[in-house]
């Protein structure tokens, strides 16, 4: 997970690239675990009761990520 928040971190900062966000369709289980790494649940109404929630990790914002 470091390594894909590092290449999107330097793709927005040294490229200009558009990227700002990562997202995840996390299993059930495994909501806890994005959660502690700084991944957010995407809380839009479109989002919410699916199977597998929606989630959301800031690459300039959040904290970082320690594999």
């Amino acid at each position: 997970m470091g390594y894909a928040v590092g290449v999107a971190f330097r793709m927005h900062d040294e490229l200009g690239v558009g990227c700002r966000f990562l997202t995840v369709d996390s299993d059930q289980d495994a909501v806890e675990f994005y959660k502690q790494m700084g991944f957010q649940m995407n809380l839009h109404r479109d989002y919410k009761n699916r199977k597998y929630p929606s989630m959301h990790y800031d690459i300039v914002a959040g904290p970082p990520i320690h594999d």
